[in-house]
């Protein structure tokens, strides 16, 4: 059972992620990347509360949160590396 909190964490990590894309800030990617991670995690343990029936959505949600946060965060760690 997801405590209903997670669908507002879901929404604040996806669009910190889009606004450090806007900008092209590359801590805010991190952040959102290790965001993305960590709750990828949290809801293939956990689940969804809307999925409930379907576990299928809702471990394909976190894989594919989770590559997401994972090539944000590889990408940006790239990035900041050059900048030095």
């Amino acid at each position: 059972m997801a405590v209903p909190v997670i669908y507002l964490i879901i929404f604040f990590a996806y669009a910190l992620l889009f606004f450090g894309f806007l900008i092209r800030d590359f801590t805010i990617t991190l952040l959102s990347g290790i965001m993305l991670m960590v709750l990828s995690i949290y809801t293939f343990q956990h689940g969804l509360d809307i999925f409930n029936q379907l576990e299928l959505i809702s471990v394909g949600f976190s894989a594919i949160t989770f590559g997401l946060g994972a090539y944000v965060c590889l990408r940006g760690g790239l990035e900041m590396y050059k900048d030095i």
